[in-house]
């Protein structure tokens, strides 16, 4: 729920406040789709700020890789679908 709830803030305009909750997050307690998620927030937060070299290192290609495995495992999951297209978002403003 911490990462829904960064990604909140962020969509409220807040990426300092997004970062902060994201870091209250012990990695190794969460899921793979939530670590996923919660390296998505991190990268849009960073860009936010101004520093796409720092939400490149959050961006990993693996996770990408990781999604599009699990789209074709679990076509009917659409959380899948919405996770590649916010990276590929991400990834997209990183690269210009």
């Amino acid at each position: 729920i911490l990462v829904d709830i960064a990604d909140a803030e962020l969509g409220l305009g807040n990426a300092r406040k997004a970062l902060e909750i994201l870091g209250q997050i012990d990695a190794k307690k969460i899921d793979r789709k939530a670590l996923i998620y919660a390296r998505i927030v991190a990268a849009a937060s960073r860009i936010a700020q101004g520093q796409s070299e720092a939400a490149g290192v959050s961006l990993k290609e693996v996770d990408r890789n990781f999604i599009l495995e699990m789209i074709q495992r679990q076509p009917q999951e659409n959380e899948w679908s919405r996770l590649l297209a916010r990276w590929d978002e991400i990834h997209s403003q990183i690269a210009s």
